[in-house]
């Protein structure tokens, strides 16, 4: 696999792969980061197909910034809860 095309997948997996929410609400917010999150790389993707004369790297670049906007924050995650529970004997 060539550099360029791991750097692509890296970046998709870094725009999807957050963590699953705790609960209904928290599953809310985590689906509008989610959102936002694929409409950039979804964007990316078409610029790094349609028009390559910015170039990967710019555009990777560009799409890292992006996805640090919409951070995979603000809810409890499912991982949390777990943590939680186990922590009090549950």
């Amino acid at each position: 696999m060539s550099d360029l095309a791991r750097e692509v997948l890296d970046v998709v997996l870094d725009a999807l792969d957050i963590p699953y929410a705790a609960t209904a609400g928290d599953d809310e917010i985590r689906a509008k980061i989610l959102d936002q999150r694929l409409m950039q790389l979804v964007v990316s993707l078409r610029a790094l197909r349609d028009d390559p004369s910015r170039g990967a790297a710019w555009t990777l670049t560009y799409l890292r910034e992006k996805l640090a906007e919409y951070p995979a924050t603000g809810y409890r995650t499912w991982g949390e809860a777990r943590t939680e529970c186990r922590e009090a004997g549950r």
